[in-house]
């Protein structure tokens, strides 16, 4: 088995394996470190189970490893993982268990905002217990220098490797942070979409019936008169007025009076295209707009209403039509062009002898 495995330690620092020999030329870490600190093994394992409980009680101290430590395992199975922890430096190769523990740290790190001005003064005290250590266990031989020596070797690659993970977690947080951030950005703008154009309908629709209401009717009037001019066709317009409809409110309460115009609603749905654009324009008034419609098809479907109005219960109410096209040659104001309907519905309530009579102008 390698004593140091190149490969993978060039996979986590994100390095070609002649870079990563590179770095630990710079460093000056090599197996020979490794082997010398395997030959301390015996005399450091069992110091290491007091060393790991001191190590602890100090990182508890952090708030942020405090935390860490609370989430991922407990206080009293914590210097465990502490001195399996230091036990990698003696352990006799720099393999792929040692590898993945620091690896993981980082990531670890990262998560629970321990930055590396908390970590790697931890390190660096973790290095000087272990460093006193060593002496005594091997004295200030030229062995017992060289010894603490390869352990600051094997601290410094530790930390290279921590901050390695430490940044790529950073990293990939920073990614995420910005998809969630983009994906959030994209809901709230197509949710404060929705709730414009909810607010948007809102403003053009009748509480009552559900129809568009007045200003409903002009936005439309305008969007179909110009569709009309570009496409050259005839666009008509029916305005509906009861007859009666205040006397009749005044008499039988506006619950029933509210529930006459819906029944005109209904009707006036049932009867029209569903490209033509009912509105109730104002009080006991509804206004249909009929694109791409002559005046002689208009009176087809007038007709149409009565008929199905007939059919429901509506009190034995009636109501009068008035009439008006504008185009293909030559088109009306939207203004002009309702007030061309209205007053033909004027005279169409002018012309009747009865309120109960169904009466159309134009």
């Amino acid at each position: 088995m390698k004593l140091i495995a190149v490969d993978l330690l060039a996979e986590k620092l994100v390095m070609s394996e002649n870079e990563t020999e590179a770095v630990l030329g710079l460093l000056d870490f090599s197996s020979t470190d490794v082997s010398l600190l395997s030959s301390a093994r015996a005399a450091m394992f069992p110091k290491l189970e007091l060393l790991s409980r001191d190590l602890a009680q100090k990182a508890m101290q952090a708030p942020q490893m405090k935390q860490m430590i609370t989430e991922l395992s407990t206080p009293e199975d914590f210097p465990k993982s502490v001195r399996d922890y230091m036990r990698d430096y003696f352990g006799g190769a720099c393999d792929e268990k040692y590898i993945e523990t620091r690896a993981k740290a980082g990531a670890l790190y990262y998560r629970f905002d321990i930055q590396p001005k908390l970590f790697i003064p931890m390190t660096s005290y973790m290095q000087q217990i272990l460093e006193v250590e060593l002496i005594q266990a091997l004295g200030k031989t030229d062995t017992g220098i060289l010894a603490c020596r390869s352990l600051s070797k094997f601290v410094r690659l530790d930390n290279m490797l921590i901050m390695q993970a430490f940044d790529e977690a950073r990293q990939r947080g920073e990614v995420e942070t910005e998809r969630k951030r983009a994906a959030y950005s994209l809901m709230l703008e197509r949710k404060v979409a929705r709730l414009t154009q909810a607010m948007e309908d809102l403003s053009q629709k009748d509480p009552l019936t559900g129809l568009y209401n007045a200003r409903g009717l002009f936005d439309n009037l305008y969007r179909e008169i110009g569709n009309a001019k570009r496409h050259k066709w005839g666009i008509c317009l029916v305005y509906f007025d009861f007859n009666g409809f205040r006397e009749f409110n005044e008499t039988e309460g506006r619950r029933v009076g509210d529930k006459l115009l819906n029944i005109m609603a209904a009707t006036l749905t049932d009867a029209y295209r569903e490209t033509d654009i009912i509105c109730r324009y104002k009080d006991d008034q509804f206004c249909v707009i009929m694109p791409n419609t002559v005046a002689a098809d208009a009176r087809k479907v007038c007709k149409r209403v009565i008929d199905k109005f007939r059919q429901r219960s509506t009190y034995g109410l009636a109501f009068c039509m008035g009439l008006a096209q504008t185009g293909p040659k030559e088109f009306l104001a939207p203004d002009d062009f309702l007030y061309v309907a209205s007053e033909n519905v004027k005279v169409a309530q002018g012309a009747i002898s009865d309120k109960s009579e169904f009466f159309l102008k134009g």
